[in-house]
């Protein structure tokens, strides 16, 4: 898992192969009970971490995907067809968990009572996430404008986005907050999905709450930073990010080399999309500053002053 993770994150190959000739990590409850005498085989149970390794699998998959999909090499159908499949495996393996490791608050506060919260929210964060990244591309509207499955993945993936935010608000109110450093990464292009519904949605009521968790999702990020300084450049990445829409919204979000790196390099600096200069009459622009972005002593005067 770390090495699908951390390759990509680096542009890097993996460097693992899967295999199917190892035994699954053993179910949390069972594995608090063993003593340094315990003997026999424990029973074949999924827990927290067996179901998480099955699900990097499928997260391998769709990076492999939109990396095919930048270079060229799906055409829209086969890149339906590969989507319409992933998408129907990661249903099945929700489908398929053991009831006490879906998700829900009873089992959030079960998880959380023996130690495990944190690793049962980001088992579902993770699932939720790569939901997101697999159907981020179909947010650029003017790319697949004639095709419905598109619009059905964009509402798919604004849904995840929504879900996402909702589990890891509640993990901060159950005592068990993912203060681990990918939860930054992801909580990044999470908020650019929300940046989306700014840019697009004509419900007030939704912008509304789209703007309050554009701010609670700073909050976490700022506090996230306290214990991994690194997310210094993941908190810049939004920034980088806010300046392309400012100058092109329609270009912001198509699947191109620069978003691939966007979602998949987590581990990298992120170079500005556009050389030109940004044009500070975005309707997403709230700074008197020609450059939009710039002339800010931080990065929360910068998120505060562009998102409040």
């Amino acid at each position: 898992m770390i090495d699908i993770w951390s390759s990509t994150g680096l542009h890097l190959p993996r460097q693992l192969d899967f295999t199917d000739d190892v035994a699954m990590p053993s179910e949390e409850t069972h594995y608090l009970r063993l003593t340094y005498d315990s003997q026999g085989s424990e029973p074949i149970v999924n827990g927290i971490w067996a179901v998480m390794a099955r699900l990097a699998r499928i997260w391998a998959e769709i990076q492999d995907v939109n990396k095919a999909s930048v270079e060229g090499q799906l055409e829209p159908i086969l890149l339906h067809a590969r989507v319409d499949s992933l998408l129907q495996r990661l249903d099945r393996w929700y489908a398929f968990l053991p009831h006490f490791v879906k998700e829900s608050p009873a089992n959030l506060d079960y998880y959380a009572s023996i130690g495990f919260g944190a690793s049962f929210a980001a088992l579902h964060l993770g699932y939720h996430y790569y939901n997101e990244v697999l159907l981020y591309q179909f947010m650029a509207e003017n790319d697949h404008n004639a095709s419905i499955p598109a619009k059905a993945y964009a509402e798919r993936c604004l849904h995840h986005a929504m879900a996402f935010c909702d589990l890891l608000y509640l993990s901060e109110t159950r005592g068990c907050e993912c203060l681990y450093v990918m939860v930054g990464h992801m909580l990044v292009v999470t908020s650019t999905v929300y940046m989306h519904i700014l840019l697009f949605s004509t419900q007030e009521d939704q912008i509304s709450i789209v703007r309050k968790r554009l701010a609670h999702n700073f909050e976490i990020l700022t506090k996230l930073q306290q214990y991994w300084p690194p997310l210094d450049t993941t908190l810049s990445r939004l920034k980088v990010f806010h300046n392309a829409c400012q100058n092109s919204i329609e270009h912001s979000f198509r699947m191109d080399r620069w978003m691939l790196k966007f979602i998949l390099e987590h581990g990298t600096s992120m170079p500005e999309k556009f050389c030109v200069p940004i044009n500070d009459t975005s309707t997403m622009a709230k700074s008197a500053s020609p450059e939009g972005t710039n002339g800010f002593n931080s990065l929360q005067d910068w998120y505060s002053q562009t998102f409040s």
